[in-house]
């Protein structure tokens, strides 16, 4: 009740639940937030982490509304908006064939070996 005894005396009239589904690259948020406050003067927006392991369950039990995932793949009864492209780079040592190059792609390493991680749900 005092957090929203604060918010009501702040002009915050909604607060919005966001959790980030296991996925570390927040280097959009502190651009984001400012820009947000400024554009939308009555919505809180508020990071919750309880949620990360099991984005969706989070808020399929109303725990947070609003989940941003790299997942492609979404359950039922959810739809998705693309918000940016991540940028891939290659890391590879100095002596490498293509070390030297600006660009590759991902033909180019067809005979290589490549690491990834894939998470268990």
């Amino acid at each position: 009740s005092e957090r929203v005894a604060i918010s009501s005396s702040e002009g915050i009239r909604h607060v919005v639940r966001l959790s980030v589904a296991v996925y570390a690259a927040f280097h959009w948020l502190p651009n984001f937030l400012p820009w947000f406050r400024k554009t939308h003067p009555g919505i809180e927006i508020e990071i919750e982490t309880e949620g990360a392991q099991s984005p969706f369950d989070a808020f399929f039990k109303g725990q947070i509304d609003l989940v941003i995932s790299p997942d492609s793949v979404l359950p039922g009864q959810l739809d998705a908006v693309d918000l940016f492209e991540d940028e891939l780079v290659a890391v590879v040592p100095l002596g490498h064939a293509l070390a030297k190059r600006k660009y590759v792609n991902g033909n180019d390493f067809l005979n290589d070996p490549f690491l990834t991680y894939s998470l268990v749900r």
